[in-house]
This record gives C-alpha cells, sequence and structure tokens, in this order.
C-alpha cells in the first residue's frame, strides 16, 4: 500500500521512521510529515495542496488504528470538504480488542476516549455511567488507574464487573476480569505499567436486584397501568424495559 503513497503522514515521524527501518520499508523519496494537534491547523494546509497535484497520503499510525482518540479528524474532515477520497486499511484497534477478550456484553457498547484528569472532573464524568445500559469503554493513563478504580467503586459499589486489559497484543499483555472489589483489591495503591483500556460492565446488571425492582413495580402499579408501570420503572431506574416487563409479570401474576 505505501509503495503508491506519495506523503506519509504520521504523529509521531520518529518512530515511524524507526519501525519503517525495523521492517526494512523504504521512505525513498517521499517525505515523512508531522501531524498532531499542536501543529494540525498548520499542517492540513500543506497536506491538501499535495492532494491538489494529484498525489495521495497516507496516514500511518504506529500502533493500532488511526484516528481512534488520536488527531486526525478534522485533517479527514477536512479532505471530504475538499472533495478527496479517503480509503482505511484498519489496523489493531485496543477498542474492540479489549470489547473482545473483557468477557463483558459486546452487543452494544460506547467508547469514551481517555477520563478526565482531574478527580472532581472525573467523578462528575463517570457518574453518568451509573445506570448505562451499554458496556463502557474507557482510556486511562497507567499511573492514575487506582484512584479512578476506587472512584468507580465508590460510585458503582463493590459488585459492579469490569476489565483491565493492559498492553494488548503486546509481550506483556495482561487481563483482568472480576468485580470492582476485587479488581481494587488486585492493584492495591501499585502503578500499573503501560497502556490501559477500562471495559465496564452495564450498570443495570448489578445496580438493582430483582426485589428492588419487584418494590418499584408494585408502587407504580398502584397508579399505573401495566405498561406505564414498565415503562416508569424502566426509566426511574435506569434499566431496559425487556428486564423490567419480564419481572412485572411475574409481580403481575402474584398480586
Amino acid at each position: 500500500v505505501l509503495g503508491k503513497v506519495d506523503l506519509l503522514v504520521a504523529e509521531d515521524t520518529r518512530t515511524l521512521r524507526k519501525l519503517m527501518i525495523i521492517h526494512e520499508i523504504s521512505a525513498g523519496n517521499r517525505p515523512i510529515l508531522s501531524y498532531n494537534d499542536h501543529n494540525g491547523s498548520r499542517q492540513r494546509s500543506k497536506i491538501l495542496n499535495i492532494l491538489s497535484k494529484n498525489k495521495s497520503a497516507a496516514f500511518v499510525s504506529d500502533a493500532g488504528t488511526p484516528l481512534i482518540s488520536d488527531p486526525g479528524f478534522r485533517l479527514v474532515e477536512a479532505t471530504i470538504r475538499q472533495g478527496y477520497s479517503i480509503h482505511t486499511v484498519p489496523g489493531a484497534s485496543s477498542v474492540i480488542a479489549a470489547i473482545t477478550v473483557s468477557g463483558l456484553p459486546s452487543d452494544r457498547f460506547s467508547f469514551e476516549g481517555f477520563l478526565p484528569t482531574k478527580k472532581s472532573e472525573k467523578t462528575i464524568f463517570l457518574t453518568s455511567f451509573k445506570f448505562s445500559k451499554t458496556t463502557s469503554v474507557f482510556f486511562e493513563r497507567a499511573s492514575r488507574l487506582s484512584n479512578t478504580l476506587k472512584t468507580m467503586e465508590e460510585l458503582y459499589g463493590a459488585k459492579r464487573r469490569i476489565a483491565i486489559c493492559r498492553e494488548l497484543t503486546k509481550k506483556f499483555e495482561e487481563v483482568k476480569r472480576g468485580t470492582l472489589g476485587e479488581i481494587n483489591c488486585y492493584y492495591g495503591d501499585k502503578v500499573a505499567k503501560g497502556e490501559l483500556v477500562i471495559v465496564l460492565a452495564p450498570g443495570d446488571v448489578f445496580d438493582h436486584d430483582d426485589l428492588k425492582i419487584h418494590k418499584e413495580l408494585k408502587k407504580a402499579m398502584r397508579k399505573f397501568t401495566f405498561r406505564d408501570s414498565v415503562t416508569h420503572v424502566a426509566d426511574y431506574l435506569g434499566l431496559s424495559r425487556q428486564r423490567v416487563y419480564r419481572l412485572g409479570l411475574q409481580v403481575k401474576e402474584d398480586t
């Protein structure tokens, strides 16, 4: 693929050059251009100028798939706006890899990128996932993992399931699965190493037991129809309507 490309673009050009040497890939006469969050506005015009001369450019990542929590979105946006074609050759994605090995529901999930740095902002941000109906995936710095896990346990309780995926597809790959209580005990105050992906189970699996749902359904059925009661309780507790409906049928039979 690179043999047909006129310009190579990378966030970390030094690492890219080293990798090309290791894999015996020659840059030839092709320039390698740095593109990141700091120089993006300046570099986009250079790249678009290359494309205007009926030439091609490749945004290359030194690890994983470009544009997944990496700079480049605005470059793609500008390229499309100018009418040029965009093609992709997907590489390994830590998001998909983590979902695959986590053992948590993978039919629906949300990717939330890097967690906020400040604890107050992180707490506010994570609060919105307390009753999430889908699996959630986050990036986190290894040095902040311990504090993040403690914050999660405070918000979600010790029984919420989680997976910590470290150094995926690399030599020291490690995946720790369990409840927040178990994972917190494992990591304690030690500093994790490497690149981390956090996979968090849907909230409705552990935040409310069946007795709690039964209780709320009985209260709702005194005021509403069965159908409206199911909708009310599902929205109130942040649960799936399918689960509340199934338990509602049990309550209806018992009354």
